[in-house]
């Protein structure tokens, strides 16, 4: 093999406007509207869909509804997970055993995912896990899985952990040789461009999670598939071999993959409940978080925030992201048959209120910024509101909020919004965290 250095970076003053997409996003900095407006989710998530009869009960549901949906969304947008996958687990590494002032322990966890495409060869990847676990706790603690691309040592800000680099194994170009590329996850640019979204995005308050009694773990993207439409596309095109490349996995699935291989861990851990695990994502990894909920019951709450297009909010919706434009800029995200459908029709036969509605009746939080028209505050507002009758079967209380300010965080659909734009600031967190006070 030969190798090659790459350093994957982003725009600071994009992100620092709103953290998505394109420069594009200025036009979208004025603040959104508290009320809901617009059309209402369709297809209505209950109604005759693709030959399922309506739906009147929770059970039908479960036992009718929810594969079809899930068929559909790896069909017509996210491309088709595997259809085998399995984690093995390496030696669990101590880095810490009196972290955080004597709170907590931290442990790293290196982890093989091996997938495989109907009956065709198994593909490796090895990513790391980091565990923060109280050591406090009598009884076992829940636990907050976060994903984002922030090398473990600025997350959990210790010293003992790995930086930002790592080995990526990509296909070569022509040939049948690979190419090791050692991708720079976290440049100078991008730590800059990071604390611009919000020091939260970077090191979140673990300290607090910990004196409140959760675990807190991370896994970062950039191990499995890197966050980039080219060293992207071509890891996916790796770990789908023997697959139909069009309908394969686009990186959101992938991610949402990641979540689900890190969870077959967390659920080995006696200090853990398995009961009460809760995921999180900001932006496109609110996308991968509110995929890998709808396809993993494993999971007890989501909070996905300021996933916009492609995850909370309605693709119908005309405010924020063009989906045209998304699929444009990044090929990699969704299947490469939704990616070339999308130029010339991007509206599917359903949206994105189903996929919120395959979490029921399970807690999940949505949230945004009032400056962020971008990620479509309104279009997710009404997403919620279009999944609420599904977990009205399962006599849940789902959405309570009539206004998107009306934060309830015992809701079983939470709606979070403040004032800002796209990141993860000081208001955030304790709001995740009454979230997951009232319902674990």
């Amino acid at each position: 093999m030969r190798k090659i250095k790459a350093v994957l970076s982003v725009s600071l003053l994009v992100l620092a406007v709103s953290g998505c997409e394109n420069i594009g996003q200025l036009r979208y900095l004025s603040n959104v509207s508290l009320d809901p407006n617009g059309d209402p989710a369709q297809p209505a998530v209950l109604a005759e869909f693709e030959g399922d009869a309506a739906v009147n009960s929770a059970d039908e549901w479960r036992d009718r509804r929810a594969s079809v949906l899930r068929e559909a969304f790896q069909r017509d947008l996210y491309g088709y997970f595997p259809d085998d996958s399995e984690v093995v687990v390496g030696d669990v590494q101590l880095i810490d055993d009196d972290a955080y002032e004597g709170l907590a322990t931290i442990e790293l966890v290196p982890l093989t995912i091996r997938t495989r495409f109907g009956e065709g060869e198994w593909v490796e990847r090895t990513i790391r896990l980091v565990l923060a676990k109280p050591k406090a706790a009598t009884t076992p603690s829940p636990v907050i899985l976060k994903m984002d691309f922030c090398p473990f040592n600025e997350t959990f800000r210790h010293d003992g952990l790995p930086n930002g680099e790592i080995e990526v194994i990509l296909p070569e170009r022509t040939g049948n040789s690979n190419v090791s590329c050692a991708i720079t996850g976290f440049s100078p640019l991008d730590r800059l461009a990071s604390y611009a979204l919000g020091r939260y995005h970077v090191s979140p308050p673990i300290e607090e999670m910990i004196a409140r009694g959760y675990a807190f773990a991370a896994i970062n993207v950039l191990e499995y598939v890197v966050d980039s439409s080219d060293f992207g596309r071509k890891q996916l095109e790796l770990l789908s071999r023997g697959h139909d490349g069009n309908a394969a996995w686009g990186a959101i699935a992938a991610w949402a993959s990641q979540f689900s291989r890190a969870i077959d861990y967390l659920d080995t851990d006696e200090d853990l409940d398995t009961n009460r695990t809760a995921i999180y994502g900001h932006s496109r990894y609110g996308k991968a978080a509110l995929v890998a909920g709808a396809f993993d019951d494993r999971i007890d709450a989501v909070i996905a925030h300021q996933s916009g297009r492609g995850g909370a909010a309605l693709t119908r919706s005309v405010v924020g992201e063009p989906i045209v434009e998304m699929t444009a800029t990044y090929p990699d995200w969704f299947s490469k048959a939704y990616t070339k459908r999308a130029k010339d029709s991007p509206e599917l036969p359903f949206d994105q209120h189903q996929l919120i509605a395959l979490l029921a009746p399970r807690p999940v939080l949505l949230g945004h910024a009032r400056r962020d028209k971008w990620s479509d505050p309104n279009g997710a507002f009404r997403a919620a509101q279009g999944a609420d009758l599904v977990y009205g079967l399962f006599d849940s209380e789902g959405l309570t909020a009539e206004r998107l300010n009306e934060f309830d965080p015992d809701a079983d659909i939470a709606f979070w919004i403040r004032p800002g734009t796209h990141g993860e600031v000081k208001e955030d967190w304790p709001a995740f965290l009454e979230f997951l006070d009232a319902h674990f």
